[in-house]
Protein backbone atom coordinates (compact mmCIF):
# COMPACT_ATOMS: atom_id res chain seq x y z
CA UNK A 1 0.00 0.00 0.00
CA UNK A 2 1.08 3.16 -1.09
CA UNK A 3 0.65 6.63 0.89
CA UNK A 4 1.66 10.44 0.73
CA UNK A 5 3.28 11.25 4.30
CA UNK A 6 4.27 14.82 5.26
CA UNK A 7 7.69 15.33 3.70
CA UNK A 8 6.50 14.87 0.35
CA UNK A 9 8.05 11.08 0.54
CA UNK A 10 5.67 8.11 -1.44
CA UNK A 11 5.59 5.62 1.25
CA UNK A 12 4.85 2.36 -0.53
CA UNK A 13 4.89 0.18 3.24
CA UNK A 14 6.47 -2.76 2.98
CA UNK A 15 6.85 -2.91 -0.92
CA UNK A 16 10.32 -0.88 -1.16
CA UNK A 17 12.54 0.04 -4.64
CA UNK A 18 16.20 -0.86 -3.78
CA UNK A 19 18.62 0.16 -6.16
CA UNK A 20 21.33 -1.15 -4.06
CA UNK A 21 24.77 0.76 -5.22
CA UNK A 22 23.22 2.31 -8.32
CA UNK A 23 21.33 5.81 -7.27
CA UNK A 24 20.04 8.77 -8.72
CA UNK A 25 21.05 11.89 -7.28
CA UNK A 26 19.78 15.40 -9.56
CA UNK A 27 21.41 17.67 -7.01
CA UNK A 28 24.34 18.33 -8.68
CA UNK A 29 23.08 17.42 -12.48
CA UNK A 30 24.45 14.05 -12.12
CA UNK A 31 22.55 10.74 -12.76
CA UNK A 32 25.18 8.07 -10.98
CA UNK A 33 24.58 4.52 -11.74
CA UNK A 34 27.16 3.27 -10.10
CA UNK A 35 30.30 2.20 -12.32
CA UNK A 36 28.91 3.25 -15.20
CA UNK A 37 27.93 7.81 -14.98
CA UNK A 38 26.51 10.32 -16.86
CA UNK A 39 27.82 13.51 -15.47
CA UNK A 40 25.80 17.15 -17.32
CA UNK A 41 27.68 19.32 -15.58
CA UNK A 42 30.68 19.78 -17.97
CA UNK A 43 28.56 18.41 -20.98
CA UNK A 44 30.42 14.95 -20.53
CA UNK A 45 28.50 11.90 -20.97
CA UNK A 46 31.12 9.41 -19.16
CA UNK A 47 30.21 5.49 -19.70
CA UNK A 48 33.10 4.37 -17.34
CA UNK A 49 35.76 3.39 -20.30
CA UNK A 50 33.61 4.38 -23.16
CA UNK A 51 33.15 8.10 -22.78
CA UNK A 52 31.80 10.76 -24.99
CA UNK A 53 32.89 14.40 -24.66
CA UNK A 54 31.24 17.19 -26.50
CA UNK A 55 33.64 19.54 -24.70
CA UNK A 56 35.60 20.11 -27.61
CA UNK A 57 33.70 19.00 -30.52
CA UNK A 58 34.73 15.39 -30.22
CA UNK A 59 33.41 11.84 -29.62
CA UNK A 60 36.00 9.56 -27.66
CA UNK A 61 34.86 5.74 -27.89
CA UNK A 62 37.79 4.17 -25.71
CA UNK A 63 40.28 2.02 -27.68
CA UNK A 64 38.27 1.40 -30.10
CA UNK A 65 37.54 4.28 -32.27
CA UNK A 66 37.42 8.05 -32.48
CA UNK A 67 35.42 10.26 -34.54
CA UNK A 68 36.99 13.72 -35.06
CA UNK A 69 34.42 16.63 -36.56
CA UNK A 70 37.11 18.30 -38.90
CA UNK A 71 36.86 21.74 -40.59
CA UNK A 72 35.38 21.73 -43.90
CA UNK A 73 38.02 22.61 -45.79
CA UNK A 74 39.77 19.59 -44.05
CA UNK A 75 36.96 17.55 -45.65
CA UNK A 76 36.88 18.66 -49.19
CA UNK A 77 40.88 18.43 -49.47
CA UNK A 78 39.89 14.58 -49.20
CA UNK A 79 37.01 14.56 -51.69
CA UNK A 80 39.61 16.07 -54.33
CA UNK A 81 40.55 12.57 -55.60
CA UNK A 82 40.84 11.42 -59.50
CA UNK A 83 37.81 11.60 -61.17
CA UNK A 84 36.46 8.78 -63.64
CA UNK A 85 35.89 10.33 -66.93
CA UNK A 86 33.36 8.82 -69.46
CA UNK A 87 35.15 7.53 -72.52
CA UNK A 88 34.09 9.38 -76.48
CA UNK A 89 32.81 7.23 -78.69
CA UNK A 90 33.92 7.71 -82.04
CA UNK A 91 30.57 7.44 -84.21
CA UNK A 92 29.31 9.90 -81.33
CA UNK A 93 32.27 12.50 -81.14
CA UNK A 94 31.56 12.56 -85.62
CA UNK A 95 27.65 13.26 -85.33
CA UNK A 96 27.71 15.91 -82.68
CA UNK A 97 30.05 17.93 -85.22
CA UNK A 98 33.21 19.70 -85.55
CA UNK A 99 36.46 18.71 -85.95
CA UNK A 100 37.27 15.09 -85.71
CA UNK A 101 39.67 11.88 -86.38
CA UNK A 102 39.39 10.16 -89.29
CA UNK A 103 41.29 6.86 -88.65
CA UNK A 104 40.45 5.06 -92.27
CA UNK A 105 42.15 7.89 -94.04
CA UNK A 106 44.38 9.46 -90.91
CA UNK A 107 42.64 12.85 -91.89
CA UNK A 108 41.78 15.40 -89.78
CA UNK A 109 38.19 16.33 -90.38
CA UNK A 110 35.22 18.80 -90.04
CA UNK A 111 31.54 18.18 -89.58
CA UNK A 112 29.44 21.58 -89.94
CA UNK A 113 27.39 21.78 -87.06
CA UNK A 114 23.26 22.61 -88.01
CA UNK A 115 22.49 25.91 -90.23
CA UNK A 116 24.68 28.83 -90.54
CA UNK A 117 27.43 26.88 -89.13
CA UNK A 118 30.23 29.10 -87.70
CA UNK A 119 33.35 28.03 -89.05
CA UNK A 120 32.24 27.33 -92.82
CA UNK A 121 30.47 30.94 -92.37
CA UNK A 122 33.17 32.42 -91.46
CA UNK A 123 35.43 31.01 -93.76
CA UNK A 124 33.19 32.21 -96.93
CA UNK A 125 33.21 35.96 -95.35
CA UNK A 126 36.90 36.03 -94.82
CA UNK A 127 37.63 34.54 -98.48
CA UNK A 128 34.81 36.07 -100.47
CA UNK A 129 36.42 40.01 -100.70
CA UNK A 130 39.92 37.84 -101.55
CA UNK A 131 38.35 36.39 -104.36
CA UNK A 132 40.12 38.72 -106.90
CA UNK A 133 41.78 37.37 -109.94
CA UNK A 134 45.38 37.84 -110.25
CA UNK A 135 47.85 38.54 -113.23
CA UNK A 136 50.40 36.03 -112.90
CA UNK A 137 54.25 36.94 -112.22
CA UNK A 138 55.69 36.68 -115.79
CA UNK A 139 53.51 39.55 -116.94
CA UNK A 140 51.25 37.97 -118.90
CA UNK A 141 47.67 38.37 -119.02
CA UNK A 142 46.87 34.72 -117.88
CA UNK A 143 44.70 34.78 -115.24
CA UNK A 144 45.68 32.45 -112.00
CA UNK A 145 43.38 32.03 -108.62
CA UNK A 146 45.02 32.85 -105.29
CA UNK A 147 44.68 30.75 -102.23
CA UNK A 148 41.70 32.70 -101.03
CA UNK A 149 39.74 31.24 -104.44
CA UNK A 150 40.38 28.09 -104.09
CA UNK A 151 39.11 28.07 -100.30
CA UNK A 152 35.97 29.87 -101.45
CA UNK A 153 35.36 27.70 -104.46
CA UNK A 154 35.59 24.39 -102.37
CA UNK A 155 33.14 26.02 -99.73
CA UNK A 156 30.84 27.75 -102.25
CA UNK A 157 30.10 24.54 -104.22
CA UNK A 158 26.10 23.75 -103.93
CA UNK A 159 27.48 20.52 -102.48
CA UNK A 160 30.27 21.43 -100.57
CA UNK A 161 30.51 21.53 -96.59
CA UNK A 162 27.35 22.87 -94.94
CA UNK A 163 25.77 23.29 -98.37
CA UNK A 164 24.81 27.03 -97.78
CA UNK A 165 25.67 28.07 -101.90
CA UNK A 166 22.55 25.60 -102.50
CA UNK A 167 20.25 27.98 -101.07
CA UNK A 168 22.00 31.25 -100.69
CA UNK A 169 23.33 33.03 -103.75
CA UNK A 170 26.32 34.52 -104.85
CA UNK A 171 26.66 38.42 -106.36
CA UNK A 172 30.27 38.91 -108.37
CA UNK A 173 30.75 42.72 -109.23
CA UNK A 174 33.27 43.79 -112.47
CA UNK A 175 36.59 43.72 -110.48
CA UNK A 176 36.12 40.32 -109.30
CA UNK A 177 35.02 40.47 -106.21
CA UNK A 178 32.18 38.56 -104.59
CA UNK A 179 29.57 38.98 -101.59
CA UNK A 180 27.14 36.11 -100.53
CA UNK A 181 23.68 37.20 -100.00
CA UNK A 182 23.12 35.87 -96.81
CA UNK A 183 19.74 38.00 -96.11
CA UNK A 184 17.14 38.56 -98.77
CA UNK A 185 16.37 41.69 -100.70
CA UNK A 186 15.06 44.40 -98.04
CA UNK A 187 13.21 47.07 -99.58
CA UNK A 188 13.99 50.55 -99.16
CA UNK A 189 11.65 52.55 -96.70
CA UNK A 190 11.56 55.99 -98.14
CA UNK A 191 11.00 53.95 -101.88
CA UNK A 192 6.72 53.79 -102.69
CA UNK A 193 6.32 51.80 -105.71
CA UNK A 194 3.00 51.97 -107.30
CA UNK A 195 1.62 48.12 -105.60
CA UNK A 196 2.46 46.57 -102.50
CA UNK A 197 2.47 43.18 -101.27
CA UNK A 198 2.90 41.24 -98.42
CA UNK A 199 3.52 37.52 -98.26
CA UNK A 200 3.40 37.13 -94.89
CA UNK A 201 -0.22 38.14 -94.47
CA UNK A 202 -1.29 35.58 -97.38
CA UNK A 203 0.89 32.40 -95.93
CA UNK A 204 -2.51 31.02 -93.87
CA UNK A 205 -4.59 30.76 -97.29
CA UNK A 206 -1.09 28.14 -98.40
CA UNK A 207 -2.31 24.53 -99.01
CA UNK A 208 -0.36 21.15 -99.37
CA UNK A 209 1.03 22.70 -102.53
CA UNK A 210 2.72 25.59 -101.46
CA UNK A 211 3.54 28.63 -103.27
CA UNK A 212 1.72 26.79 -106.56
CA UNK A 213 -1.43 27.86 -104.57
CA UNK A 214 -1.42 31.07 -105.91
CA UNK A 215 2.00 31.07 -108.51
CA UNK A 216 1.99 28.97 -111.86
CA UNK A 217 5.26 27.60 -112.83
CA UNK A 218 6.99 28.65 -115.91
CA UNK A 219 8.45 25.39 -117.44
CA UNK A 220 10.03 27.25 -120.18
CA UNK A 221 12.47 28.87 -117.72
CA UNK A 222 15.76 28.00 -116.94
CA UNK A 223 16.28 29.38 -113.51
CA UNK A 224 19.09 27.55 -112.41
CA UNK A 225 21.37 29.20 -115.20
CA UNK A 226 20.91 32.29 -113.56
CA UNK A 227 22.87 31.97 -110.37
CA UNK A 228 26.06 30.02 -112.53
CA UNK A 229 27.54 33.88 -113.75
CA UNK A 230 26.66 34.92 -110.47
CA UNK A 231 25.17 38.15 -112.36
CA UNK A 232 21.97 39.28 -110.67
CA UNK A 233 20.85 41.00 -113.63
CA UNK A 234 20.77 37.45 -115.31
CA UNK A 235 17.83 36.45 -112.84
CA UNK A 236 15.22 34.96 -113.93
CA UNK A 237 12.02 33.95 -111.92
CA UNK A 238 10.54 30.21 -112.71
CA UNK A 239 7.23 31.61 -111.88
CA UNK A 240 4.99 33.16 -114.70
CA UNK A 241 3.32 36.84 -113.94
CA UNK A 242 1.27 36.83 -111.41
CA UNK A 243 -2.65 37.88 -113.21
CA UNK A 244 -4.62 40.24 -111.34
CA UNK A 245 -8.03 37.65 -111.71
CA UNK A 246 -5.88 35.32 -109.15
CA UNK A 247 -5.82 38.09 -106.45
CA UNK A 248 -9.57 39.02 -107.29
CA UNK A 249 -11.03 35.70 -106.29
CA UNK A 250 -10.49 36.27 -102.65
CA UNK A 251 -10.24 40.69 -102.73
CA UNK A 252 -13.93 41.04 -103.27
CA UNK A 253 -16.38 43.59 -101.21
CA UNK A 254 -17.81 40.48 -99.20
CA UNK A 255 -14.44 38.83 -98.69
CA UNK A 256 -10.93 40.96 -98.82
CA UNK A 257 -12.00 43.93 -99.49
CA UNK A 258 -11.62 45.28 -102.76
CA UNK A 259 -10.37 48.92 -101.98
CA UNK A 260 -7.89 49.93 -104.30
CA UNK A 261 -5.07 51.24 -101.47
CA UNK A 262 -4.99 47.39 -100.37
CA UNK A 263 -2.74 46.72 -103.12
CA UNK A 264 -1.52 50.09 -104.22
CA UNK A 265 0.32 53.45 -102.82
CA UNK A 266 -1.94 56.53 -103.28
CA UNK A 267 1.97 58.27 -103.25
CA UNK A 268 4.50 57.26 -105.44
CA UNK A 269 8.35 58.06 -105.30
CA UNK A 270 10.34 58.60 -102.65
CA UNK A 271 9.73 60.19 -99.56
CA UNK A 272 11.15 60.45 -96.19
CA UNK A 273 9.97 59.56 -93.31
CA UNK A 274 8.85 62.56 -90.95
CA UNK A 275 9.35 60.54 -87.69
CA UNK A 276 11.87 58.05 -87.54
CA UNK A 277 10.36 54.36 -86.83
CA UNK A 278 11.13 52.11 -83.34
CA UNK A 279 13.89 50.09 -85.72
CA UNK A 280 15.77 53.15 -86.74
CA UNK A 281 15.95 54.88 -83.45
CA UNK A 282 17.52 51.06 -82.00
CA UNK A 283 19.77 51.22 -85.16
CA UNK A 284 20.94 54.49 -83.84
CA UNK A 285 21.51 54.04 -80.00
CA UNK A 286 23.30 50.99 -81.15
CA UNK A 287 25.80 52.80 -83.55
Amino acid sequence: MKTLNGTGEIDLGDDEIDLGDDEIDLGDDEIDLGDDEIDLGDDEIDLGDDEIDLGDDEIDLGDDEEIALEDDDEIEQRSDGPTLETPVIDEDWAAAGGWYQDDDTFALRYRPVGHADIFIHSWLDVTSPLTVSRTSEEGNNKVEPGWATDIFEELANAKGPGVCIKCHSIDQSDNANVSINWRGARPDPNQHSFTKYSHESHFSLLDEKGCVTCHIVNKESDFSVGFEDRDPTTFASNFKPLEQAVCANCHQAKKATDSCLTCHNYHVGEFTQAMPTTNDMLATNNN
